[in-house]
């Protein structure tokens, strides 16, 4: 199992694939000056456990890997961070892939996917 040499504690393979949670564009005052701002942007990210797609989160991309690992031990879909061997985030595909250390998904898939709540906000026009 790979050690964190700074911590001591297990830590799986992890890509650092985090973005920048802004860019910027043009806006134009109420004076109409022209200039350059930044805003943030929400990216959308599906989670993959052994191939098997979870959920699709929106982020701001920061921290997508720590993200992931943090919705699979939130949802109770994973038990401890030593079941994980790699956590692999791809944004031209808007996915992380997890791998599990037994390459089985995660240990009673269905009855904790069935118990799992999602919220969705949309602004109606």
């Amino acid at each position: 199992m790979p050690l964190d040499l700074k911590s001591g504690y297990y830590r799986p393979y992890m890509t650092a694939a985090g973005l920048v949670p802004t860019h910027e564009v043009d806006a134009v005052d109420q004076f109409g000056t022209k200039q350059q701002v930044r805003i943030a942007g929400e990216f959308p990210l599906t989670l993959k456990v052994d191939g098997r797609e979870v959920v699709t989160l929106m982020t701001l991309g920061v921290h997508p890997e720590e993200l992931a690992l943090g919705f699979l031990r939130n949802q109770r879909l994973i038990e401890s961070i030593e079941d994980i061997q790699s956590v692999d985030v791809n944004w031209e595909r808007e996915s992380v892939n997890i791998v599990t250390r037994h390459g089985n998904g995660i240990i009673d898939w269905q009855e904790k996917l069935s118990k799992r709540t999602v919220t969705s906000i949309s602004e109606v026009k």
